[in-house]
Order: structure tokens, then C-alpha cells, then sequence
């Protein structure tokens, strides 16, 4: 038998980080463009401002960690610009709208995801690739790395501080840079076999596992969890939120032994995302007109219009067979078959209701199902049910 299991850690700012993503020693990683740091304060200086990290989806939509919401500190929340060395008088942009699963439980850290909504657009982004289920299945069964990348600490600050670790220490120490470190994916089941442990409310979700020590660090909550598969970059979820035997940079009392800890996979937010998505199409961002008093330079932030959300890119078009069944479904439909009911019912059972009752979507059920477990996919059937 191995020790019994240690308490498990969240990793946000104050407390363990998510992910490893700066995990003790990491190093400098820009290859990210999408990376950013958050904190409750929008003016940064010369000394670490991050309280956590979050990843750029699109331009007014950060993913991040679902626990920001338990700690005051996030009462308010900023974002840096994006893959950059945070310095004084950075410009930030301010958060206006925050989402959570209403899955999420603080105790076990399950189906710890956020998504934060900006002010105005971040970066003239499209929408990052998204892992599916099936890509997630491969990456797991052929040990793919996943890169987990944040604005975490990455001294021991316990040895620091001079005291015995486990020890507290504030978020004054998070890096001015992202950091990132590599992780091994696995399922539940695997580490059932491996390390002897289980627990039925996560074993849907992602583990990782990293040597000692070169697990996650406190800052990193929220940040991105990704992989490359034949050449694509994908988002996999936030660094990991939940850890049995977690150093952490001291903060954690860990062991000899391998860093475990889970994450939530995106592809279980899809609805969450489409929320998202509609509160921009609802609420889009105008840019302020200049005034003849305004200063004759070019802002440094993104230029915007009122429909400054993403556009529709080529990835999408695969999916207008989606939009056109959708419209029809959307004819037999009644009032309290909502758009959300029946494109979940599509994806997860492979039926639809019509006029209330449920009905085999058909033929294509496999093809069919699998692109709605895609956002692209899950999006085009929303929308067909709002037209």
C-alpha cells in the first residue's frame, strides 16, 4: 500500500497553485500567446502583481480557475495583456462579467472552471482549438506531454523564509513572467492501478503527474493546461486544481513521490461557453469616440467595434449541417424544449423531443454526436435554434 492520501490543495494564488506551471526552478516560456496573469488590483508596478493566471480564448473571453470565486481578493478582477513581461504601468483590462459550472465544488475542486468576460477586447485573437474527448482519449493513451503554463511562484519559499515546510506565504512572490513545465496525462483508471487512488465525483476529469517537486506552484490557478496533437496546439483545461501530494514550492508538504493531481476537461463547458458567447453577442463592445482634445497617438489596446466578438472562422463551416437540423428540430420543439435541452440531448443521449416527446436523432446519431461534443459543432446547433 502507498501513504494514505494527502490532503487535497487548491491552487490558487494564496494557496497552491493549479497547475505546475511554475513549479520550483521553472523557466521563462513565451510560446504561448494567449497566456495571462489576473489579479484584484488594475495598476501593476515593478514588484509581482499576479494573484493567478488565465488563458485568452477569444478577444473579450478568458478561461480560469472556478475557485477565484471562494476568496475576496477576486471581488474585482484585472488582466494583463497576454504572453508579456508584466512592468509598471502595464495597461490592464477589467472584467465585467464572471461564469462558473454550476457543477463546481470547493471541497474536492471539482469542475474548477471560470469564465471571465472583458471590457473590451484583450487581442485580435480567434478562438483557440479546443480538445474533444476523442483527442483527449489519444493524448492519455499514448503518454502525450501537456504543457502547463502560469504566472505562479517558482523559489522554495519555505527555504526562503527559513522555516520548515509546509509554510503560508502570500502572492507577493508569483512570477513577473509565464512559466510553464511539463506534465503526463492519465485517466482515473490509470491512476487506480498506479498509485492505488480513487475518487468516484472526479473520475471523469484529467490527472496529471509530474516528479517531486516539479509539480504546481502557488499562482499558477487558472492557468492552461495544453497539448500538441499532429501539429495542433489544443486548450485542455486550466492547470490542474486539486492535488494529492503537492509540493508546491514548499507551500505543500508533498513526499518522495510523483505530484498528482485532476483538472476538469473544457469539452464539459461547452454550455458554459455558449453562455458566454451570447452575453458578448448581447452586450458588444463600442469603442469610445476621440475627442479633437484627444491625444493624436494610437491607443495601445486593440481597436473594436459593436461587433468586435469573434467572427466565424473556416472551422466552423463543417458544421452548418448542424445549423440546417437544428432549424428543423427547432419547428417541433415546444416552449420548454430550450435550445440548450435539446442540443445536450443530441450530444450526450443521441435524441431530440418533438412536441415533448424524445426522438432517435437518426442515422447520422455516431457522426452526428461526435461534432456536437466539438464547440464549433454544439455552437452551430445552438444557433439553429435561435433562428
Amino acid at each position: 500500500m502507498r501513504k494514505p492520501l494527502i490532503v487535497l490543495i487548491a491552487t490558487l494564488a494564496v494557496l497552491i497553485p493549479n497547475s505546475a506551471s511554475a513549479s520550483l526552478d521553472a523557466q521563462e516560456d513565451f510560446s504561448e500567446p494567449r497566456i495571462v496573469a489576473i489579479s484584484g488590483s488594475s495598476s501593476i508596478g515593478n514588484t509581482p502583481w499576479a494573484n493567478g493566471s488565465g488563458y485568452l480564448y477569444s478577444p473579450r473571453i478568458i478561461f480560469s480557475a472556478g475557485h477565484i470565486k471562494d476568496h475576496d481578493e477576486f471581488s474585482q478582477i484585472y488582466v494583463s495583456q497576454p504572453n508579456q513581461k508584466l512592468k509598471a504601468g502595464m495597461e490592464t483590462v477589467k472584467v465585467i462579467k464572471k461564469l462558473f459550472p454550476s457543477t463546481y465544488k470547493t471541497r474536492i475542486y471539482k469542475d474548477d472552471f471560470a469564465i471571465l468576460i472583458l471590457e473590451k477586447p484583450l487581442a485580435d485573437i480567434a478562438p483557440a482549438p479546443l480538445i474533444t474527448s476523442e483527442l483527449l482519449a489519444k493524448a492519455i493513451a499514448e503518454k502525450i506531454p501537456m504543457k502547463q503554463l502560469g504566472f505562479g511562484a517558482y523559489q522554495d519559499v519555505c527555504a526562503e523564509l527559513k522555516v520548515s515546510s509546509p509554510c503560508q506565504f502570500g502572492s507577493d512572490r508569483t512570477s513577473l513572467v509565464p512559466r510553464s513545465i511539463e506534465m503526463v496525462p492519465w485517466d482515473a483508471a490509470g491512476i487506480k492501478a498506479r498509485y492505488n487512488q480513487y475518487q468516484a465525483e472526479i473520475a471523469d476529469h484529467l490527472f496529471l503527474t509530474s516528479p517531486y517537486r516539479g509539480g504546481p506552484c502557488p499562482g499558477d490557478s487558472g492557468g492552461s493546461t495544453t497539448v500538441k496533437i499532429n501539429g495542433e496546439n489544443y486548450y485542455v483545461a486550466t492547470v490542474a486544481s486539486g492535488f494529492w501530494n503537492g509540493y508546491s514550492c514548499g507551500q505543500g508538504g508533498g513526499t518522495v513521490e510523483d505530484s498528482l493531481g485532476y483538472t476538469a476537461p473544457v469539452f464539459k463547458f461547452l454550455d458554459l461557453i455558449a453562455e458566454a458567447e451570447k452575453y458578448i453577442a448581447d452586450n458588444p463592445y463600442i469603442a469610445p469616440i476621440a475627442t479633437p482634445t484627444s491625444s493624436p497617438k494610437a491607443s495601445s489596446s486593440p481597436k473594436a467595434s459593436s461587433t468586435s466578438s469573434p467572427k466565424a472562422t473556416k472551422s466552423a463551416e463543417p458544421y452548418q449541417y448542424i445549423l440546417s437540423l437544428a432549424k428543423q428540430w427547432a419547428k417541433t420543439s415546444k416552449a420548454g424544449d430550450t435550445a440548450l435541452k435539446q442540443c445536450s440531448s443530441a450530444r450526450d443521449k443521441g435524441v431530440i423531443y418533438k412536441n415533448g416527446k424524445a426522438t432517435p436523432i437518426g442515422a447520422t446519431n455516431t457522426n452526428l454526436r461526435r461534432d456536437l461534443k466539438r464547440y464549433p459543432g454544439f455552437s452551430a446547433c445552438l444557433a439553429g435554434f435561435s433562428k
